[in-house]
């Protein structure tokens, strides 16, 4: 989203901010959108985030056996 849609990556980093600046009011911690949490703009978006990695390195038939 950040690469491809820049208006929608801005909506999604207002929203994170958003939801910062009412859980302070409530909470003692802040929350966060990123499961890092840290705010979206600085989270570790592009580290570790596609799943299917896992299977680069492929057994040869015998795993789970």
């Amino acid at each position: 989203m950040r690469d491809e849609s820049p208006e929608e990556w801005e909506k999604a980093v207002a929203f994170d901010e958003a939801v910062r600046d009412m859980t302070q009011a409530r909470i003692k911690k802040p929350g966060f959108v990123h499961s890092s949490l840290k705010p979206l703009r600085d989270a570790p978006i592009d580290v570790g985030t596609d799943q299917l990695d896992m299977f680069t390195e492929e057994c040869e038939g015998m795993c789970g056996v």
